[in-house]
């Protein structure tokens, strides 16, 4: 379930953000529960913090999608 789910926050964050993402280098060093903790950084499009990919992405860190 982990690796579908990076598969589709990859998918919509976009492969470069995600390749230079702090989150990448918690995951590769094994480091989940902090890695976790980066997912509320990924709210923003175009610059607006949007309330749908608030709400996505604490259910992302909780393991609940």
């Amino acid at each position: 379930n982990q690796r579908a789910a990076l598969i589709s926050f990859i998918f919509n964050l976009g492969s470069g953000t995600f390749q230079s993402s702090t989150l990448r280098q918690k995951l590769l060093r094994g480091e989940y529960f902090d890695a976790s903790n980066e997912f509320p950084r990924f709210v923003f499009a175009k610059g607006k913090k949007l309330v749908g990919l608030v709400r996505r992405r604490e259910a992302e860190k909780e393991g609940t999608l």
